[in-house]
């Protein structure tokens, strides 16, 4: 017979031993993949507080195994997450949580191309609401440094990152169209250019994403060939685009 505080003993070293076992698992990579997914989800699904309650709890935990890249992902779709509910006062809040982990991280290049992104998308916000010129600014920057931080990354880092350098390109020549009047032509043709290459190159992409940068390239290349005066070429290229748009209609209805 086991004495009374032996087994007190015996049955609160299971329990914590139980609980070590369930947190173990809760920081295992498949976990943790699987709860980003969750979270993911649930942002999708349109349920924005939950997801946040989410992400906050793998931001944690991705920290506790030394995987900054990991909560930098999170702290992002969190901020995301935000923006698409238009929600600035709880994106920057967010964003200053960045801004400490890029102090803290200054050599994890995900930790610094995740917090330009995520401040050019919030500038890119403000300025879309005031206009003014002190947003645009710090847009056009943030903009420049993420893709500065992109350039730095391995095309394996960049896969892993889940980064487009494609929408980054092409966004930034958008960028120098529609907040600049007249547009800024050499902008423009700069990083459609970049845009067009890693369309063609860069292999972290599938046909349907790869089709889509292709038909929003040639959407703007259109326009800069309307704002040199060469219309026979512009209409050209947006006849090509209007036909590009029918076939994948016909293709994939309704997207």
């Amino acid at each position: 017979m086991i004495p009374i505080f032996q087994h007190i003993i015996t049955t609160a070293t299971v329990a914590i031993v139980a609980l070590f076992a369930v947190s173990c698992n809760r920081l295992s990579p498949e976990s943790l993949n699987r709860r980003v997914l969750e979270a993911d989800a649930a942002a999708a699904g349109q349920s924005p507080e939950i997801a946040h309650e989410l992400y906050k709890g793998l931001v944690d935990d991705f920290l506790k195994t030394g995987d900054e890249g990991g909560a930098s992902m999170c702290l992002y779709n969190m901020a995301t997450n935000y923006l698409n509910q238009a929600d600035t006062s709880g994106m920057w809040l967010v964003i200053t949580q960045m801004e400490e982990l890029s102090r803290e991280h200054p050599d994890n290049i995900r930790v610094i191309y995740d917090l330009h992104s995520v401040k050019g998308a919030y500038y890119a916000h403000i300025h879309q609401g005031r206009g003014d010129e002190a947003s645009l600014q710090e847009m056009l920057s943030e903009n420049r440094k993420a893709i500065a931080a992109q350039e730095k990354m391995s095309v394996e880092e960049q896969m892993a990152a889940r980064v487009n350098p494609v929408w980054n390109y092409y966004n930034a020549a958008v960028c120098y169209d529609l907040f600049f009047d007249p547009p800024q032509r050499d902008s423009i043709s700069k990083y459609l250019d970049l845009a067009r290459k890693a369309n063609a190159t860069f292999p972290g992409i599938d046909r349907t994403i790869r089709q889509s940068g292709y038909v929003s390239i040639k959407d703007e290349q259109a326009w800069l060939y309307y704002y040199d005066g060469n219309i026979a070429e512009a209409e050209r290229e947006m006849n090509e685009v209007l036909a590009l748009i029918d076939s994948v209609e016909a293709v994939t209805p309704n997207t």
